[in-house]
């Protein structure tokens, strides 16, 4: 009997636990606090600007008024010129580089390879919250106003300044630490992010140096010569490009406009700019179930098929207003905008801002992700 149990014992040896997919305390308030640092102010830029666009207009005429002694008209207003264009879309690129670049590479450095989804999908939540609390705080009746326009950016600034007097206390990712050849950094950095010490805390310095190991550091240029890089950047960078294509741009950023032009009055069309916001972070939070359950593929392919159909139906909504302008036509039209919010968010949303990052090395992270965000900023 004591035989047999010996035999079971070294036949059947005892797997190894099955390590938690939910990211240590430490990981989670690092990366919320890099999402609010980075997609926040990206997300809450984007949807402040068109609720309380008139309150801008207002702003800029009183204060020409006060200089030129003269009020400017309506397409004086909206004018604009080639240079201020250019340099409007630099600062652009540079702060989507930032916001949606910098902040996932960083998490996903960051995370343990069992939890990367988790924290990844932080930031795309954190966005999606930005753009509900912008198009709530934008409207005529808060803050989008002659009066308060003012504290919408007050309140940025004070979350910003609360972000860089925390961000000083947190530590670089091991990835880049270990590439740069501080080791007991990396491995302060490994046991910070990742809650291990003692023979954990070895592992996973022995995993770090394993990925470390597969290449050297590649630019630009060179990771198109490395073929796993090579196509770890492309699937990335077509995934992030089906992001931009997919409407979403313009849904975010002329919702507002887009309800308004089709038969609602500001109030109403406010109002359904917050609904169809709080679709995006519904969409989101259902993603956050299911994205380490069946993998990104699956999540990707449904919802790409989904939003190109729902795409189909708002061009039909908006090309029937405009034909036979019925007021009531508003309303389907915002379901199907809430719609497409919610499938963006559950799938391609979130996925885009991180996958370059899964799909490629630690020596070629930094250059894929540059790739998959000049891809976007192309589109």
């Amino acid at each position: 009997m004591e035989d047999s149990a010996v035999y079971k014992s070294l036949i059947y040896e005892p797997s190894p636990p099955k390590k938690s997919s939910l990211p240590p305390l430490r990981l989670q308030l690092t990366a919320i606090l890099v999402a609010l640092g980075g997609p926040f102010n990206f997300g809450y830029q984007l949807l402040i600007t068109n609720p309380a666009q008139e309150a801008f207009l207002q702003f800029l005429n009183d204060s020409h008024y006060l200089n030129k002694n003269e009020a400017l008209e309506r397409e004086q207003l909206e004018q604009t010129n080639a240079a201020t264009y250019a340099i409007a879309r630099f600062l652009l690129g540079l702060s989507i580089a930032i916001s949606l670049g910098t902040a996932p590479m960083f998490i996903t450095e960051c995370s343990p390879k069992e939890c990367r989804g988790v924290t990844s999908l932080v930031n795309g939540v954190v966005l999606q919250v930005a753009l509900v609390v912008g198009a709530i705080l934008a409207m005529p009746q808060i803050f989008g106003n002659t009066n308060d326009w003012w504290k919408l950016y007050a309140t940025e600034f004070l979350l910003t300044v609360v972000v860089m007097m925390l961000v000083p206390f947190i530590h670089e990712s091991p990835g880049f630490l270990h590439s740069r050849g501080h080791a007991n950094a990396s491995e302060r950095s490994l046991s910070f992010y990742h809650g291990v010490d003692g023979e954990d805390l070895r592992i996973a310095t022995k995993e770090l140096e394993e990925e470390r190991g597969k290449g050297q550091q590649l630019g630009l240029v060179s990771l198109w010569k490395d073929p796993v890089s090579r196509r770890g950047t492309l699937v990335g960078a077509v995934v992030m490009a089906s992001m931009a294509m997919s409407g979403i741009a313009a849904i975010n950023a002329f919702a507002f406009e887009i309800l308004l032009s089709t038969g609602l009055n500001v109030l109403q069309a406010s109002i359904g700019n917050i609904i169809i916001c709080i679709m995006s972070v519904l969409g989101i939070l259902t993603s956050s179930f299911i994205i380490d359950r069946f993998g990104r593929r699956v999540l990707l392919l449904p919802t790409y098929s989904l939003l190109a159909v729902i795409n189909v139906f708002i061009a039909a909504f908006m090309l029937g207003f405009e034909h036979f302008q019925i007021s009531a036509l508003g309303y389907p039209l915002l379901c199907t905008i809430c719609m497409f919010n919610f499938v963006f968010a559950a799938g391609p949303g979130p996925v885009s801002l991180f996958i370059t990052g899964e799909l490629v090395g630690q020596h070629a992270r930094g250059a894929a992700c540059t790739w998959a965000n000049v891809c976007m900023c192309l589109l």
